[in-house]
């Protein structure tokens, strides 16, 4: 894999320069592409949140200091809406507010005017070897987990056999028409139908235990790491392990392609919920 900073990554790098000094933004621009990178500019907060709506940008160097909408805003909308997004701050009127606010929107660098170009561009280098870095973690986090959840994989030809109770069990969770069967590792249908029956892992089956003991409360990827997988994780590992378990669950649930099911649903920055049938 090559280097963040390589010709090959600067090449795909999209960077969006974002000031109202239209000297300073088109010379940062020039010297970006001049460096390999894609490099568009903004002349204000409203014109750089359009930019941002229509194009993927790996950077975004904003300045602070904006007639209209400010820096500040800027910063904390592009959080919310692109949290991939890297931002560094390039400003000549440092302030603890401002500090505060890039400290809660995790931008990447806050760097002081007057600046060179050149410690601009080895800013938007760091920031994107930073971001390299963390996926190659994240990936062997991944595969890792994936290879210790393959362990535990035993295959199960058996058909689910309905029980009469309609109480939860030591074997069984119920949210109808939706049935869980631990032991077996599978989600069936009660009533049954035909091929209606969907075989779990270890851990989709764990999780889909917490989602079905309390529908409709909240479960963050941390929660769900320690009390589905038993695991104690930092935020983003969790994150990294219970997304891809989540999304398979999800296809696995619509394959019944039966309305009216338990949805898993997500609540923005905050986890996952199981929603129950009308």
């Amino acid at each position: 894999m090559p280097a963040a900073d390589s010709p090959e990554q600067r090449q795909s790098a999209h960077v969006l320069v974002v000031d109202d000094d239209l000297c300073t933004s088109y010379a940062l621009a020039q010297a970006l592409r001049t460096s390999g990178f894609v490099a568009d500019i903004a002349g204000d907060g409203e014109e750089a949140l359009r930019l941002l709506e229509g194009a993927t940008y790996d950077v975004m160097v904003l300045d602070l200091s904006m007639p209209g909408m400010g820096g500040e805003e800027v910063m904390r909308i592009a959080h919310a809406r692109w949290p991939e997004l890297l931002i560094i701050i390039l400003t000549g009127h440092a302030t603890l507010e401002s500090a505060i606010t890039a400290v809660k929107s995790e931008v990447v660098d806050y760097l002081r005017k007057p600046i060179g170009e050149r410690q601009v561009i080895e800013a938007v280098e760091r920031a994107l070897q930073k971001r390299a870095a963390q996926r190659r973690r994240e990936q062997l986090v991944q595969l890792i987990y994936q290879a210790l959840e393959a362990l535990h994989e035993t295959p199960s030809a058996m058909t689910p056999t309905l029980v009469s109770s309609s109480r939860d069990s030591d074997d069984h969770l119920y949210l109808l028409p939706l049935v869980l069967d631990l032991q077996r590792r599978q989600l069936f249908l009660d009533p049954p139908v035909a091929d209606g029956k969907v075989d779990l892992s270890e851990s989709e089956a764990r999780i889909m235990k917490v989602l079905m003991k309390q529908p409709g409360r909240v479960f963050s990827c941390l929660q769900l790491a320690q009390e589905a997988l038993g695991e104690q994780l930092d935020a983003i590992t969790a994150e990294n392990i219970v997304r891809p378990l989540i999304s398979r669950l999800r296809a696995k649930l619509r394959s019944f392609a039966l309305p009216g099911l338990p949805v898993i649903r997500t609540v923005r920055g905050r986890g996952y919920f199981l929603e129950e049938s009308p």
